[in-house]
């Protein structure tokens, strides 16, 4: 929980995959036996280097907030790219407890919850909460054009 809370910037950001930064980070939750995490993280199209580190730290968010709020025993982590929408598609699920009515409500919202819409706005994505007594998904999806870098972008160096 620590790493998760307060790891600011991944190491080697640059050298490694958005899947593989994930799952990192699911593995050392599973490690901890808290919790059970399963997942599927799909390779996703180039992301540009901040683009992927929102999404990591949202991931890294839910995942805090499962495991100091929810009193969940089993949360589920997916991402993947709906080609259709032209979207990357971030889902977590829990069998918690539930966000309280009042803080989903609240225009002041907790500051995990704040801090989610915020990265979720600076990827000009969609942030949907679905939150009961037996569980909660939050759905972000993300244009694919707002987190990929151009081709010519990539290869201007050639």
């Amino acid at each position: 929980l620590r790493f998760i809370a307060h790891e600011l910037m991944p190491m080697e950001a640059n050298d490694k995959t958005l899947r593989t930064m994930v799952k990192e980070v699911l593995d050392l939750v599973k490690m901890q036996k808290q919790i059970k995490i399963t997942y599927t993280i799909e390779e996703l199209p180039f992301l540009g280097l901040e683009a992927k580190i929102n999404l990591f730290r949202i991931i890294k968010e839910l995942l805090n907030n499962i495991i100091k709020h929810s009193q969940a025993k089993e949360a589920d982590v997916q991402v993947f790219l709906d080609e259709m929408d032209d979207t990357v598609t971030l889902m977590v699920t829990d069998d918690g407890k539930g966000i309280p009515k009042d803080i989903l409500d609240s225009p002041q919202k907790g500051l995990g919850l704040k801090n989610l819409q915020k990265r979720v706005d600076y990827l000009m994505g969609h942030l949907h909460i679905d939150s009961h007594s037996d569980g909660t998904t939050i759905i972000v999806t993300v244009p694919v054009k707002q987190i990929s870098i151009s081709h010519e972008y990539k290869n201007s160096d050639s």
